[in-house]
């Protein structure tokens, strides 16, 4: 039996990063004489995949587990939030680029920011995957950042498929997922954004969502500035 504590809670991200680097590379035209090497490149990348939504999904449930029991402990510092913005932008940008969407970035926050380093990364990410997920091919991400009345305020937007107005009040419940991504098949563990929400509440902050199905979504989080 594993136990939790072995399964370190950024292995999810390793994977990912290495699974969307893959896809990227499938995306490229290949030479006749590299055919029969994309072909085990296929075949690695659906074991990944399937490894990937396994440790995305014990991860996920470990981390609820830990919030709801009250035993998940924020460890804050100070640090740039523009530098984790771009760690998280690179965590996605294989699989975005595999799908030729622009990931623009606003920031205009120039103080540190004392939060918990990892956590803000996680709530980046998931938000950033989630936009990469629903947003067509050569579609547009922005991820925009400032500070106003004593908090930061940093938002996630895309251009995807949207959210039905009858499924905003419900996305951020456990298990909870919002229809097909552009795929046109359910992905994720559906326990992404309840994570989310917990993380951004746990620091004092909001989180917020604004979709139009066929234009795109906005999601919204604030944590205060101490």
């Amino acid at each position: 039996t594993v136990r939790p504590r072995f399964i370190p809670h950024g292995v999810s991200l390793v994977f990912r990063l290495l699974v969307f680097q893959i896809a990227a590379t499938q995306k490229r035209p290949q030479p006749p004489t590299l055919q029969l090497v994309a072909v085990g490149v296929s075949r690695v990348s659906r074991t990944l995949l399937d490894s990937l939504h396994l440790l995305e999904l014990i991860n996920d449930i470990l981390d609820l587990s830990k919030i709801e029991s009250g035993r998940l402990a924020l460890r804050p510092e100070a640090f740039d939030l523009a530098t984790v913005v771009k760690e998280s932008v690179a965590t996605v940008r294989g699989m975005a680029d595999a799908k030729q969407l622009r990931i623009e970035t606003y920031l205009t926050i120039r103080r540190p920011l004392l939060a918990d380093r990892l956590r803000v990364k996680q709530i980046l990410v998931n938000l950033l995957s989630n936009a990469v997920k629903f947003t067509p091919d050569s579609g547009r991400i922005v991820v925009e950042a400032s500070a106003n009345r004593g908090k930061i305020e940093v938002s996630v937007s895309d251009t995807g498929i949207g959210i039905p107005s009858s499924e905003h009040a419900s996305i951020f419940d456990k298990f909870h997922q919002v229809g097909s991504t552009t795929k046109g098949v359910r992905e994720g563990t559906g326990l992404g954004l309840a994570i989310t929400k917990h993380l951004v509440e746990q620091h004092g902050g909001t989180i917020s969502v604004e979709s139009t199905p066929g234009q795109g979504s906005r999601f919204t989080f604030t944590i205060p500035l101490h």
